[in-house]
């Protein structure tokens, strides 16, 4: 899972789940890591979308950058990476 491999490697990551389940078994596979925030995510529910988004403002006030890697597509080699800032 690229959450756990990214802790691992001592990034910080925010990590969305579509349940509570999925949120308990990412924290205990990451050892309950600092660098870890993992929340609960339904992507189809707004308020969920807003939460997250709210949650994120609030533990980096200066905005941050990341990096969201995309499924490489086999016909047109290397997938991009999209980075941006994010406020």
């Amino acid at each position: 899972m690229l959450a756990v491999q990214l802790v691992a490697r001592g990034y910080r990551v925010f990590a969305g789940c579509l349940t509570p389940e999925g949120v308990e078994a990412l924290r205990a596979e990451t050892q309950n890591s600092d660098k870890l925030t993992a929340f609960k995510l339904d992507v189809t529910k707004q308020e969920d979308i807003a939460a997250c988004a709210d949650r994120i403002r609030a533990a980096c006030p200066d905005g941050l950058e990341y990096g969201a890697p995309r499924p490489p597509t086999p016909s047109a080699g290397p997938a991009p990476r999209d980075t941006r800032a994010v406020n």
